[in-house]
């Protein structure tokens, strides 16, 4: 299992991803990752708890009712009924509209609510082996993320402004998570480790060139890391640029921080503002 973050915030560590962000125990790390449903597991493998969120999924009535009708168990004989939430999971609602349901299907179950998030509509249900006894930090800590920074594993990034996710990839080493803004604009981040294991195999240049297709001249920074900057010239991607948005300009940079490399990289169809490739974007922790 790849660890969290370590930040605490009372008690817990946060996690934000695409439009929601909470809090969950030191020893829970997301195991499944989709991009408007986590699914987060203790040290050991046990599940601990699922949260799915959107804007476009219908009513509370109407997400109780699709998980009852496509439980995992219900090949088992799962038996579902809805349920008044404990009065403690309301009191850490804080008075939010909220359904309870729980279910258990031969050997496995869960027990959770739907309930309003500011714009969105979330569902997080908590597994018997290790989740009903930290409800109460979820629960209590679960919000939209609006404009907050992204944070998941060990890594805090802030992707541009109105960018969506387009791909994400998470593996032991190797994090790489791609945005794009109105067909013109692509933005990416990516994180390997361990630094000082991948510097011994080649130099901070070639991992640009390997992992962020940079490509032109790599230049030396203040804090020794790479930047580079690129354009596509002639008239083929000038016309391309022009008519289909394809991207002409790219820029860049790499740097190690906390024995992690970590990247930003930007392509446009107009010329890009070096503000943007910054390293407060992209952290580890």
């Amino acid at each position: 299992m790849i660890r969290t973050n370590r930040d605490s915030e009372g008690g817990g560590r946060r996690l934000a991803w695409n439009g929601i962000t909470f809090l969950h125990p030191r020893s829970w790390a997301p195991v499944t990752i989709d991009k408007t449903r986590l699914l987060l597991a203790t040290d050991n493998g046990a599940p601990a708890m699922e949260i799915k969120w959107g804007t476009d999924g219908g009513s509370l009535e109407d997400q109780v009712d699709r998980l009852a009708a496509g439980l995992p168990g219900k090949k088992k004989k799962a038996r579902f009924r809805r349920a008044q939430p404990p009065a403690a999971w309301l009191d850490a609602i804080g008075g939010r509209h909220a359904i309870g349901f729980s279910w258990s299907a031969e050997g496995t179950g869960g027990r959770g609510l739907a309930m309003a998030c500011g714009n969105l509509n979330c569902l997080v249900q908590f597994f018997p082996q290790a989740g009903g006894r930290h409800a109460r930090l979820v629960l209590a800590s679960t919000a939209p993320q609006h404009d907050a920074p992204w944070r998941v594993f060990d890594i805090v990034f802030t992707p541009m402004e109105d960018a969506v996710l387009d791909s994400y990839r998470f593996q032991p080493g190797l994090f790489i998570l791609r945005f794009s803004r109105r067909k013109t604009e692509t933005e990416t981040f990516a994180r390997l480790a361990p630094a000082d294991a991948l510097l011994r195999r080649q130099d901070l240049a070639a991992w640009a060139k390997e992992v962020m297709g940079a490509f032109g001249n790599l230049s030396k920074e203040e804090g020794a890391g790479l930047r580079w900057r690129a354009e596509k010239r002639g008239c083929l991607p000038w016309l391309a640029s022009r008519l289909r948005g394809r991207p002409r300009f790219f820029s860049g940079k790499i740097w190690e921080q906390k024995n992690r490399l970590l990247a930003i990289g930007a392509a446009a169809a107009n010329p890009i503002e070096q503000e943007r490739i910054n390293r407060q974007r992209l952290m580890a922790e």
